[in-house]
């Protein structure tokens, strides 16, 4: 699967490039928050996660990576909430 995620001319902030796997749970976030209209759990994501790699992951290597893709600026998470993760559709370019 080819996932190209850029920025929007329009959009002042600057993004580190994700690596392939996080690019594919980011992409795993964007399509489910644009189809349900909330954001997945960890479980959620290391389910779909799972099934993409065909192999186990656990909820907290997706934590791992949410993590790195958050300091790269793709996402954000608040602390404390359940649905915590934040993706600020205006700002991007999803094509895949």
């Amino acid at each position: 699967m080819e996932i190209d995620l850029s920025i929007s001319q329009s959009s002042q902030s600057i993004r580190k490039p994700l690596t392939r796997k996080q690019k594919e749970i980011f992409y795993e976030i964007f399509h489910y928050i644009s189809k349900k209209g909330y954001p997945p759990t960890r479980l959620e994501i290391a389910e779909a996660i799972s099934k993409l790699w065909n192999k186990k992951v656990s909820r907290q290597a997706i934590d791992f990576h949410l993590n790195l893709i958050a300091k790269k600026g793709w996402l954000k998470i608040k602390k404390g909430q359940p649905r915590n993760i934040i993706v600020n559709f205006n700002e991007l370019d999803v094509s895949i």
